[in-house]
């Protein structure tokens, strides 16, 4: 869960992607059958979500960035 953490997963969705992993094995099944992998990527998209509203602010804020760089200049300008 630790190591997850720094992977930037949240605590509960370590422990489910545990879970499915314990459970696949306990069926006789690998982490990479196509069973396992598409519950798994249940947990991912809820992470790519996240990611995606993040990505906005980040690109908000840089074209924020870009418009008062370029009003400086023209300032400075004349």
């Amino acid at each position: 869960v630790s190591t997850a953490r720094t992977m930037g997963l949240r605590p509960f969705d370590a422990n489910l992607v545990l879970a499915i992993v314990q459970d696949a094995a306990r069926e006789g099944r690998t982490a990479r059958d196509l069973e396992t992998i598409d519950s798994l990527m249940l947990v991912g998209a809820a992470e790519k979500r996240r990611g995606g509203l993040r990505g906005f602010w980040v690109v908000a804020l840089l074209g924020c960035s870009a418009v008062w760089a370029v009003a400086l200049v023209w300032w400075l300008a004349g």
